[in-house]
C-alpha cells in the first residue's frame, strides 16, 4: 500500500469517526448548555395581585389513573378512604378486557361478564369520582394472534364488545352513568405497535370502535376519543384528525401520555397539539387530556420522595389553563416482588401488604386541593420556584414549588400579596411534611413575607381576612409598651431619600415555641396605591433550627439578611434600627450591625403601612432626613 493511499485511508477514518461522533457531541453540548442555564438560573420574587381576577380556577389535577397492577377488581378496596380524601373527579382504568375476565366467545356468540370490572367501577364511584375507561386490550377470545395487542379476527366482534360495554355503563338500563369517557386503547404505539397507516392502522381500530359505540342504544351522554399515545406525535394527531374529518367520524377528545423530569416537555407537548389543531379549525376547542403522566415511565426512587412531589406541582403550574385533565399515574403501588414498602413504584400510596402510606406526591395533591375559587395574578416566578394563586371569599392562597431534580437548590423567596382589604388576618403556612404554622395579625393593603424553600419543598400560603378593618391614625392611642401595634401612617407622613426607623421590641412567645413568627413587616406603596417595595423582619424555620430574616423586596430584586437565633433574646427588650439612603441600607440589632447592603433604596414620595406582631414595642421613632416625622 503506497503512502498516498494510506494517507487517504487515514483521512477517511477520521471523517467516519467525526460523523459517528457528531450526534453524541451535539447531545452532550445541549446537555451542558441546559445544565449551565439551570445552574445560573433566576430566583423568584413573587408578587400576587389579589384583585387581578383571571376567572374560575380550573383543577386539572383532580384526575388519576390506576394501572393493571392486580387483576380481579379489588385494587382500590384497601385505599378507598385515602383516595376519597383527594376528592377525585375522574379515575382512569385500563386492561379492562384482559384482567377482568369480561369477554368469552363460543362458536356462535360473544358473552360478556362485567362482575369483576363492576367491582372496580363501584370502588371508583364510592370515592366520588367517575370511571374513565381505556378500551383495552384485545380479548384473547377475539384476537387474531392469540395475544392482547393483536387485531381481532373479526372487526364485527370488536364492535359488539364496545357496544355492550357502553350500554352496560352508560345505558339507562345498565349502570345509568352520565358523561362517561371511553378512550380507545392504551399507548397503541407501544402496546401492539399500531401505526398511522400500514397493515396495523390505529385509525381502523378507532373507526370500528366508534361504529360499535354508535350502535349502543338507550344511553346517557358519553364521550369517545384517543389515541392515548406515549407522546403527542404530530403524525399521529394529524393523521387521526384528517381521517375523522374526511370520514365524518366522531372524536370527542384527544389524549396522550407524558413521562419526563423536564417540566418544559409538558409545555412543548401543548405546542405540538396546537400546531396540529391549527390545521383543523373544527377541533380547535376539543378537550385535551394527558391520561398518564409522571416523572418517569420506569420505576424510580423519585416516586418515593419529595422530588416527585415538587415535580407534580411544577407540572400542574405548567399545564394550568392549557388542558382539561392530567391523570397522575398511579394511585396505588402494586405489590413489591421483594416485599418492599418503597420500591420506586409509580403509586402515590404504598401497597397494603407492607402497610398503606401516603407518599410525598400524595401530600402534594392535598396541598393542590387547597387551591380553589378564582385564579388571581401571580408574577415573579424563577427557574426553580414556580406557582399560582387563587382567592375564595375572604381567603387568598398561594402555592409554590421549589422543583430541583438535582435536589440541591434552597431558596429564600420573598412574597408580596398586594391589593388586600386591610383587616385582621389569620395567616397559615402549610408544608409538604404536614407542618402548619399559624399567626394572626393586622395586615394593610399589602402583606410581605419571606419563605425558606428547601430543595423540592412545596408550600401553601393562606391569608384569611377575619374582618375588614379600617384603622384611622387619629383614633390610635399607642402606650409606651404594648403587646402589638397596628399603625396606618399613610395620611401622616411620607419618607424622603434617606432616613431611619428604630424601636425597642421584646419577643413575647415562649422559648419552646418553634413556629414561624413575624416580628415586623411593612409594605411600601406609592401615593397612587401601587406596590413598589416591602420590607420585613421575621423568624423562620430553616433546616433543623430557626433563623431571623430581614429583607427588602422592590418588585425586581430580593435582598435578604439572615442571622442566627442568638441575636434575638426572647422575653428581653432589644433595639432594632433600619437606616437607608440613596447608596444602600443597614440593619442593626442592639446597635450592632448585622449587615449592610449597597443597594440604593429611594423612598421619596412613598408612604408606608406597618404592623408589628408577636412583640411588645416602645420608643418608636421614624426620621426622614434630619426631621423626626413619627415618635411614640
Amino acid at each position: 500500500m503506497n503512502l498516498f493511499f494510506k494517507r487517504h485511508i487515514l483521512q477517511l477514518f477520521f471523517i467516519l469517526i467525526s460523523l459517528f461522533s457528531l450526534p453524541f457531541i451535539i447531545k452532550l453540548s445541549l446537555s451542558v448548555q441546559k445544565y449551565l442555564s439551570r445552574a445560573s438560573g433566576t430566583n423568584a420574587n413573587i408578587y400576587v395581585n389579589s384583585k387581578a381576577d383571571k376567572g374560575i380556577l380550573k383543577t386539572p389535577w383532580k384526575a388519576y389513573a390506576q394501572g393493571g397492577e392486580e387483576s380481579g377488581g379489588m385494587m382500590l378496596q384497601s385505599v378507598l378512604s385515602e383516595v376519597s380524601g383527594l376528592k377525585p373527579k375522574l379515575i382512569r382504568i385500563d386492561h379492562i378486557y384482559d384482567m377482568y375476565d369480561v369477554v368469552t366467545k363460543d362458536e356462535n356468540s360473544i358473552s360478556m361478564n362485567f362482575s369483576k370490572l363492576d367491582s372496580f367501577v363501584e370502588a371508583i364511584r364510592s370515592t366520588g369520582a367517575s370511571p374513565f375507561f381505556s378500551i383495552s386490550y384485545m380479548p384473547t377470545a377475539l384476537s387474531s394472534g392469540g395475544d392482547v395487542t393483536s387485531q381481532p379476527l373479526d372487526w364485527n366482534d370488536w364492535e359488539t364488545v364496545v357496544k355492550e360495554t357502553i350500554e352496560h355503563y352508560s345505558g339507562k338500563s345498565g349502570m345509568n352513568l352520565n358523561n362517561i369517557y371511553y378512550e380507545i386503547w392504551n399507548e397503541p404505539d407501544l402496546f401492539g405497535n399500531w401505526k398511522i397507516g400500514g397493515d396495523k392502522d390505529y385509525r381502523l381500530l378507532y373507526h370500528h370502535s366508534v361504529n360499535g359505540a354508535s350502535k349502543a342504544l338507550g344511553t346517557n351522554q358519553f364521550f369517545i376519543g384517543g389515541p392515548a399515545t406515549t407522546s403527542p406525535y404530530s403524525n399521529w394527531f394529524n393523521g387521526l384528525l384528517q381521517y375523522v374529518s374526511d370520514n365524518n367520524i366522531r372524536l370527542d377528545f384527544l389524549s396522550w401520555h407524558r413521562y419526563s423530569t423536564d417540566t418544559q416537555k409538558y409545555s412543548d407537548d401543548i405546542k405540538i397539539l396546537e400546531a396540529s389543531l391549527d390545521n383543523f379549525p373544527g377541533f380547535k376547542s376539543i378537550p385535551l387530556f394527558i391520561t398518564e403522566w409522571g416523572i418517569d415511565s420506569e420505576n424510580n426512587p423519585y416516586y418515593d420522595n419529595k422530588v416527585s412531589a415538587a415535580h407534580t406541582v411544577s407540572v400542574i403550574r405548567t399545564l394550568l389553563n392549557k388542558i382539561d385533565f392530567a391523570f397522575s399515574f398511579e394511585l396505588k403501588d402494586g405489590p413489591s416482588p421483594k416485599g418492599e414498602k418503597y420500591w420506586g413504584r409509580w403509586g402515590i400510596l404504598t401497597h397494603e401488604k407492607t402497610g398503606v402510606e401516603k407518599k410525598p406526591r400524595y401530600r402534594a395533591f392535598e396541598l393542590l386541593n387547597k387551591m380553589s375559587g378564582t385564579q388571581i395574578g401571580l408574577m415573579g416566578e424563577g427557574t426553580w420556584v414556580t406557582g399560582f394563586a387563587a382567592k375564595e371569599g375572604n381567603t387568598t392562597r398561594v402555592i409554590l414549588s421549589n422543583y430541583d431534580i438535582d435536589n440541591v437548590h434552597t431558596e429564600s423567596t420573598p412574597i408580596v400579596v398586594g391589593n388586600l382589604d386591610p383587616g385582621n388576618y389569620e395567616i397559615k403556612t402549610y408544608r409538604l411534611d404536614g407542618n402548619v404554622n399559624e399567626i394572626k395579625q393586622y395586615v394593610g393593603a399589602n402583606y410581605f413575607t419571606n419563605l425558606i424553600l428547601l430543595p423540592n419543598e412545596v408550600v401553601v400560603l393562606e391569608l384569611t381576612n377575619l374582618e375588614s378593618v379600617s384603622v384611622k391614625p387619629a383614633e390610635l392611642d399607642i402606650p409606651s409598651a404594648i403587646p402589638s401595634v397596628n399603625i396606618d401612617s399613610t395620611p401622616l407622613f411620607s419618607f424622603g431619600t434617606e432616613g431611619s426607623m428604630e424601636m425597642e421590641f421584646k419577643p413575647v412567645w415562649e422559648s419552646s415555641d418553634l413556629k414561624d413568627k413575624v416580628l415586623f413587616q411593612s409594605s411600601i406603596t406609592h401615593k397612587t396605591g401601587n406596590l413598589l417595595a416591602s420590607f420585613g423582619f421575621s423568624r423562620k424555620k430553616l433546616g433543623f433550627g430557626n433563623s431571623y430574616i430581614f429583607g427588602i423586596f422592590d418588585g425586581e430584586k430580593s435582598n435578604t439578611i439572615n442571622f442566627g437565633s442568638d441575636w434575638i433574646k426572647i422575653g428581653q427588650w432589644q433595639k432594632f434600627t433600619f437606616i437607608w439612603n440613596s447608596e444602600g441600607y443597614q440593619v442593626k440589632i442592639n446597635d450592632k450591625i448585622t449587615a449592610t447592603k449597597d443597594i440604593p433604596l429611594d423612598l421619596s414620595d412613598l408612604k408606608i403601612t406597618f404592623s408589628p406582631e408577636n412583640i411588645s414595642v416602645k420608643n418608636m421613632k421614624i426620621t426622614s432626613g434630619n426631621e423626626i416625622i413619627w415618635e411614640k
